[in-house]
């Protein structure tokens, strides 16, 4: 069986030019997924161990060359007797390929995080952990949560916040101890809110949403994008179409004399998946930079 892997199409470059230590660039991939065909493409010659480490190695470098990369990770790792679509699950050693790609945070807050149950929620959080990989967007209690719930990351001067939300799980209920974000406009005011007291320079949103093969984002996408940047989103990336949507800039004036860059990349599509219909072949690589000055002003760079 032939297996595409759907990794990159376009990639969206961003001017900077800034003193180094005022500047932190950041790289966005779409859906890392793990259907039936891949595992098994995976396999080692002794028939039990898999490596996916090849599956990356061609964009590993560039991945390599961003001080942050992100991905969503939308599988689950629910132990052995691996499955695709639709309940995945899928080997521990997919972790430390991505690892390995050279990505730092993986988002699991998506419909597909609940796959395996809480086992599987749970097993998902602490290999990726294990592999080296930041996590958040699902956890395993409220403790778990407080801790996680908000990635802050300083570097270069620059303090980010990023945090993750779904859609759905596809109608599986989350038990409790477990807790998954879910797009709630009061908790992400809250959140946002909470990142700004904590000094965040930068709030990156990564948002599970919108319908599963439009091209196009829907008004619910729309509406809710304009209410994160009015909030004090800067970044907002989303994933779950499985196809590239738009990426725009906004200026947003938030007060009177000021305002501030926004970027939303409504969906990065496939990242790398078996999914080989037209538009679902590929994804985006999201690049962007952000600059702080030795007066603290701030701004995002892109091209």
């Amino acid at each position: 069986m032939r297996i595409f892997s759907n990794i990159l199409i376009c990639i969206l470059l961003i001017n900077y030019s800034y003193s180094k230590s005022n500047e932190l660039r950041i790289i966005a991939a779409g859906d890392i997924m793990a259907h039936l065909a891949q595992v098994k493409s995976a396999l080692n010659k002794d028939g039990f161990t898999y490596d996916f480490n090849a599956n990356y190695k061609f964009v590993k470098n560039y991945i390599d060359s961003a001080d942050i990369a992100l991905c969503n990770f939308e599988t689950t790792l629910g132990g052995e007797h691996y499955k695709g679509f639709p309940a995945f699950s899928s080997p521990d050693t997919l972790a430390y390929a991505v690892k390995y790609a050279g990505f730092d945070i993986a988002f699991t807050a998506n419909n597909h995080c609940l796959d395996k149950g809480s086992k599987g929620l749970e097993r998902t959080i602490k290999i990726l952990q294990n592999a080296g990989l930041n996590t958040t967007g699902t956890f395993l209690d409220s403790n778990d949560k407080a801790q996680r719930n908000i990635i802050y990351v300083i570097k270069n001067n620059i303090k980010i916040a990023f945090l993750n939300y779904t859609y759905g799980t596809n109608g599986i209920k989350v038990k409790h101890p477990n807790l998954v974000n879910y797009i709630n406009r009061i908790e992400i005011k809250e959140n946002i809110n909470t990142a700004r007291n904590n000094k965040a320079d930068f709030v990156i949103v990564f948002l599970h949403w919108g319908n599963e093969y439009e091209r196009h984002p829907n008004k619910n996408q729309i509406d809710l994008a304009k209410f994160l940047y009015e909030n004090g989103a800067d970044v907002i990336i989303g994933s779950h179409p499985h196809v590239v949507q738009k990426s725009e800039s906004i200026w947003y004036e938030y007060e009177k004399n000021k305002g501030k860059n926004i970027l939303i990349a409504y969906s990065l599509g496939n990242f790398i998946s078996n999914q080989y219909w037209r538009y679902s072949d590929g994804g985006i690589f999201y690049d962007f930079v952000l600059n702080k000055d030795d007066k603290g002003k701030l701004w995002i760079s892109k091209e």
